[in-house]
């Protein structure tokens, strides 16, 4: 009996999801010139959570997410998701500046 084809299960799916996201989040804040902790006390969590956040092993809850998708001027779907403009805040797409924090 022939065994079936290797898939993704749903968990390797989700690590790999979450580590993408931390990947966008760190090149994000990057670009902004902020460290983890500047970044940590501006949205209001620990540094560890965020390097957590970073690194793939946590996911934020929501109100979290949409704090450091404004803060990193973007939308929470380009946060989420990989998009071409993910990487670039909102304001160089616009031609606007960020509000300040």
């Amino acid at each position: 009996m022939a065994s079936a084809p290797h898939t993704r299960s749903h968990d390797d799916e989700e690590k790999a999801l979450m580590v993408e996201f931390g990947q966008r989040l760190r090149v994000l804040r990057e670009r902004l010139g902020l460290s983890s902790t500047e970044l940590a006390a501006k949205v209001g969590v620990s540094w560890h959570a965020l390097y957590s956040y970073e690194t793939g092993k946590r996911q934020p809850k929501l109100p979290t997410l949409m704090r450091l998708a404004d803060l990193l001027g973007v939308t929470v779907d380009e946060l989420l998701r990989a998009t071409r403009s993910a990487a670039q805040p909102r304001e160089e797409r616009s031609g606007r500046t960020p509000p300040a924090t």
